[in-house]
């Protein structure tokens, strides 16, 4: 039973530290989706984007004079240019080319930020091979988010299962926090690393969904430390011991009305059988 109950215990440690680092994972990109976490990250890229279809400054200078005229009694100026639609502020035209082109690209950011994709988290990679913004947006801050949630909740219930296969309950916040421990600090340099392969591949353009990891490391080392503080003070004034006389006394106490009832089942057979006895006399 103790062999079990060990291999148990091993078996479902592994299962919440792998928990652990995939909800590290998701809460990183959720983190690191913010709007004000990636709205100045995601220029230069959007600024690429957009310049390989359209000269910013060219297009901004041949509109500049209506532009203005129609800022006289208007407050925005709409228009289109190779199937981009942009919407510029008078404010900002009254500024020049240098801030229409500036709001052309910060606007662009916020429309590929809040956009509304019709499709699924899984099919928008099908559906944007070449520039997945959808990577980018609320909509997958969301998705991940909900995940987290979901992900922590499944953790939760896997720490109290701990709980339950230990022998020593104290040693169960020291185990859970070590494994939340471990599996943060492998976050704490994941930004460098995305950097490092900035070069090599999409990281190019979407390595900063990990510009949160170090934060979330912290914080995730720093509630670690906490729980497995929390076993030590529980260790030190024996909480383990109380808790699992506790539980012992319940089994006790449920095993023993479980042989009163059969006892109580037994005399009832017999009271019967005596009566039927007595009338047979």
């Amino acid at each position: 039973m103790g062999f079990i109950r060990s291999g148990l215990l091993v078996i479902v440690s592994v299962i919440l530290f792998m928990g652990f680092l995939l909800m590290n994972s998701l809460l990183v990109v959720s983190n690191s989706l913010e709007y004000k976490n990636i709205q100045e990250e995601l220029i230069p890229v959007v600024t690429e984007f957009l310049s390989e279809q359209i000269n910013l400054e060219s297009v901004s200078e041949n509109q500049l004079i209506l532009m203005q005229e129609y800022c006289i009694n208007q407050t925005e100026f709409v228009f289109s240019e190779a199937g981009e639609t942009f919407a510029i502020s008078c404010d900002a035209i009254e500024g020049g080319v240098n801030a229409i082109v500036e709001e052309m690209i910060s606007g662009k950011v916020e429309e590929i930020y809040y956009a509304d994709y019709s499709c699924d988290f899984i099919d928008c990679f099908e559906e944007q091979r070449d520039m997945p913004y959808f990577l980018v947006s609320e909509q997958t801050k969301n998705y991940f988010e909900n995940k987290f949630y979901f992900l922590m909740l499944v953790c939760l219930f896997i720490s109290i299962g701990i709980f339950f296969l230990v022998r020593n309950k104290t040693n169960a916040p020291i185990l859970v926090g070590g494994l939340l421990l471990i599996a943060s600090l492998v976050f704490v340099k994941l930004d460098s690393v995305a950097g490092f392969f900035a070069d090599k591949s999409l990281l190019k353009f979407f390595g900063f969904l990990f510009t949160s990891s170090y934060s979330i490391a912290i914080k995730g080392i720093f509630a670690g430390i906490i729980l497995i503080i929390i076993g030590i003070i529980s260790k030190s004034f024996k909480v383990g011991f109380w808790i699992s006389g506790i539980l012992s006394k319940f089994r006790k106490d449920k095993s023993n009305n479980s042989s009163n009832l059969k006892l109580v089942k037994k005399d009832t057979e017999n009271s019967k059988k005596d009566v039927r006895d007595s009338e047979k006399k």
